[in-house]
């Protein structure tokens, strides 16, 4: 997978997400924290202060990164009634079967 549609994908989840629980932390699926590419992916959103890890592979979007990526010109950004494009596919790293955990208001 293209490294730009991981982070686009994991954004978006991280997006729909955020809407439903600003303080909310969510479990990656273990085949996604086994990725070295999605781990770079997640540290570098860390580094730029989009993305808080409670733990490596416990995640959540930050306000920063909200409102960056809510006003980013990106189509897989721009907020539709469903809050990610139609022509994205609803399958991501959070919402595929793999995905079972979240953690409420930073408790693991």
């Amino acid at each position: 997978m293209h490294l730009q549609s991981i982070r686009d994908d994991l954004l978006v989840s991280l997006i729909t997400e955020y809407e439903e629980d600003p303080h909310q932390f969510v479990a990656l699926p273990k085949r996604t924290v086994d990725s070295a590419l999605a781990r770079e992916i997640v540290a570098e959103l860390r580094n730029e202060g989009y993305v808080e890890e409670q733990i490596r592979g416990v995640i959540r979007l930050t306000a920063r990164g909200y409102r960056e990526y809510m006003r980013e010109p990106c189509p897989s950004f721009r907020k539709t009634e469903s809050h990610a494009c139609a022509d994205q596919p609803q399958t991501t790293f959070l919402h595929s079967a793999a995905y079972a955990h979240r953690f409420p208001h930073g408790g693991a």
